[in-house]
């Protein structure tokens, strides 16, 4: 073969073996900077994670606190099937105190923000550390079973609410200024109807009586009260009422006018389901309203754990 194109042909094979050791070069530093930027990303996640725990394992401010309150809130599981849900028609009007007309609080709204104002007055309380970690309240979270009953709204309601309610409170009244804007005089214990001077035990209910007993005083009422020493008084009355029995449409439907009770619901009856549902957010309400006239409070509110009625 002629020497020159000997010569041509090993440059032509050392020119593609320089560029085969460069692509192999290229392949090699391409794959190490992915492997760089994989392991970045990792080490990024694992401190990320890492913080994310850290942080949920801290105490929350009250701002943080409130919003994963609120998230335990709307978790709730409603149970409808028939089979697995007490039972029960709803209290009826007689032998209560009956409201002369049920109408819309129109300055709640407004009374409510006055709370906060207070509460912006102190910022340094609304940036402490001094509640519940996240992780301790997604523990809380995972200890919730669904609803069929008002004994199980009232667990709910006690884990994602009162307890909740009670530690701010505790929270306020350990902090002078606070305890001063507010007017505290003590803090809050939640207490069943049964506890708040009724004498009647479910063991004295024969079986067919105790389904009544539970919706009407143990499982739909609580009330809350201050303690100053040892004086205990009455503050807020509860009544609970299984989300089944008392839907949201039910209520939104039954309070869309203002409900005077004596001259609209007693002595009256109709299948119109405008009219169902006024009677039964009547009697609802009645039941709360009689039981805070019997006992003083001023406040209160009707909860079915996925809607409050403020009383």
């Amino acid at each position: 073969m002629d020497p020159k194109i000997q010569e041509l042909l090993a440059e032509l094979e050392r020119e593609r073996a320089e560029r085969e050791r460069e692509r192999a070069e290229l392949d090699q530093e391409r794959q190490w900077r992915q492997d760089a930027e994989a392991e970045a990303r990792n080490e990024r996640r694992r401190r990320e994670e890492a913080e994310a725990l850290a942080a949920s394992s801290e105490s929350s401010t009250l701002p943080l606190f409130l919003r994963a309150c609120h998230e335990l809130l709307v978790v709730i599981e409603i149970v409808t099937d028939p089979t697995r849900t007490t039972q029960g028609a709803v209290m009826r009007l007689t032998n209560r105190r009956v409201p002369s007309c049920i109408m819309l609080w129109d300055t709640f709204t407004e009374e409510q923000m006055k709370v906060w104002h207070k509460l912006d007055q102190h910022p340094h309380f609304l940036t402490e550390k001094l509640f519940l970690s996240l992780h301790q309240l997604d523990y809380v979270r995972q200890l919730i079973s669904p609803i069929s009953s008002e004994w199980d709204l009232r667990y709910y309601e006690r884990e994602t609410v009162e307890n909740q309610v009670r530690a701010i409170i505790d929270r306020i009244y350990e902090n002078d200024e606070l305890k001063k804007a507010f007017g505290l005089r003590g803090s809050i214990t939640f207490e069943s109807h049964a506890n708040l001077g009724l004498s009647t035990r479910v063991a004295d209910l024969n079986p067919g009586d105790q389904q009544s007993f539970i919706e009407s005083i143990i499982g739909t009422e609580s009330s809350t009260g201050k303690r100053n020493g040892d004086e205990h008084i009455p503050a807020l009355a509860i009544e609970y009422k299984a989300p089944h029995k008392l839907t949201r449409d039910e209520i939104m439907g039954g309070l869309a006018q203002d409900i005077h009770p004596s001259k609209e619901v007693i002595g009256k009856d109709s299948d119109d389901p405008d009219f169902c549902s006024k009677r039964l957010v009547a009697a609802v309400i009645t039941q709360l309203f009689s039981y805070m006239v019997a006992k003083g409070v001023r406040y209160g509110y009707v909860c079915t754990g996925e809607a409050f009625i403020f009383l």
